[in-house]
């Protein structure tokens, strides 16, 4: 199994994805999971660009769900946190005097299309 690192912006994802994931003649990974929904979604329409189809050739997975994750075609699997918790927590941190610095969040692994690969060989 290949891991290729995407940083969190659209863009740079974009051309990330371009560049390393689907170089000429090479097979698309396993999976993707990015660093965020939108990467997520702008991994999926590179995939749609390429004509690999997802979740058939390439599971994606996204962090954070965003409601366009819901509405994506295929709905983007993804982990959801909650937002206002983890804003909380922080905001805390920052004006804490303690030496920790590390948060410990639930997540909640929402699974919807994008993961649901289907790998008749094995």
């Amino acid at each position: 199994m290949k891991v290729k690192i995407c940083v969190s912006t659209a863009v740079w994802c974009l051309k990330a994805i371009q560049r390393h994931l689907f170089l000429c003649g090479q097979q698309p990974p396993d999976a993707i999971f990015a660093y965020n929904d939108m990467a997520a979604l702008v991994a999926m329409r590179v995939c749609a660009r390429k004509g690999i189809n997802v979740p058939q050739e390439v599971a994606i997975v996204g962090f954070d769900d965003i409601d366009a994750a819901a509405w994506a075609y295929p709905p983007l699997t993804t982990v959801a946190i909650d937002k206002r918790e983890l804003g909380r927590d922080a905001f805390r941190l920052l004006l804490s005097d303690e030496g920790e610095r590390n948060l410990l969040l639930p997540v909640r692994l929402v699974v919807r299309e994008s993961s649901l690969r289907l790998r008749p060989e094995l």
